[in-house]
C-alpha cells in the first residue's frame, strides 16, 4: 500500500516530473512534425481568424457555465484559463483524418 504523505508525494513528484517533461517534449515535437510552414503561411489570415472564433466562443460559453458558480473576476479568469484550444482537438482531427471525415486542408488548419 502507498502512504499519502505530503513527503511522499512531492518525492514521487520529483521522481515523475522528468518523464513527464519527456512526454511533453515528444508530444509537441511530433505535433510540429505535422506542421508546413508553405500551407500556414498561405492560410495564415484563415488560422487566425478562425483561431480568434473558437477562443473567443469557449471563452463566452466559460463564461455562461460559471455564471452562478464564481464571482465575475473569478469568472473571467477561469473562463481566459479553459479559453485555449485544447490538445485534444488534435487528437479529434486526426481520428476524422483517418476515418476520411475531413480532409487535408482542414485537418492541417487544425
Amino acid at each position: 500500500a502507498v502512504v499519502s504523505t505530503q513527503s511522499t508525494g512531492e518525492e514521487t513528484l520529483k521522481l515523475i516530473e522528468p518523464v513527464r517533461d519527456t512526454f511533453a517534449a515528444i508530444f509537441f515535437s511530433s505535433l510540429g512534425i505535422h506542421v508546413y510552414p508553405s500551407f500556414v503561411w498561405s492560410q495564415l489570415s484563415l488560422i487566425i481568424v478562425l483561431t480568434l472564433f473558437v477562443v473567443s466562443i469557449k471563452y463566452l460559453v466559460c463564461l455562461l457555465v460559471l455564471q452562478p458558480l464564481a464571482s465575475e473576476l473569478q469568472r473571467s479568469v477561469i473562463s481566459a484559463g479553459l479559453a485555449q484550444i485544447s490538445e485534444f482537438s488534435f487528437v479529434l482531427a486526426s481520428r476524422g483524418r483517418k476515418l476520411r471525415l475531413i480532409n487535408r486542408e482542414v485537418y492541417l488548419l487544425i
